[in-house]
């Protein structure tokens, strides 16, 4: 193989892989790892169920904004313009937390994790919460 194939490939690789460097995934974290965020005081806890899940149970200090309302990231850019903050999202099981991070991100969050198995994995540690 001589030096411009080289090259050439080099640059074929380059330019199918910076699409993908380009924009950051959204992190998935355990609930150890979160407790551990939430200790801390420097995330911002945000629940994305239902009012009526929200009610029934729920990680102490969250904030709840409905993944499923019209207006989701209408109201969570108003409650949270500040795009360079940590935020933690989770909601049951972890899906929907990640379907509301990827769309945060679109609209500029910098920084969003998402807490994989949800409150029900919260749960099931052993971990509290309140009503």
């Amino acid at each position: 193989m001589n030096v411009r194939t080289s090259i050439i490939k080099f640059c074929l690789v380059v330019c199918v892989l910076i699409p993908y460097t380009a924009k950051a995934e959204v992190e998935n974290i355990d609930v150890n790892q979160a407790s551990k965020y939430i200790s801390s005081g420097e995330y911002i806890l945000v629940d994305v169920r239902q009012a009526r899940e929200f009610a029934s149970g729920h990680i102490k200090g969250a904030v709840n904004i409905d993944y499923y309302d019209d207006n989701f990231s209408t109201i969570f850019e108003k409650q949270f313009p500040d795009k360079t903050k940590t935020y933690i999202l989770y909601c049951r099981s972890g899906a929907r937390s990640m379907y509301a991070a990827d769309m945060l991100q679109k609209l500029g969050y910098k920084n969003l994790k998402n807490m994989q198995g949800g409150i029900l994995l919260w749960q099931s540690v052993g971990k509290d919460i309140e009503k």
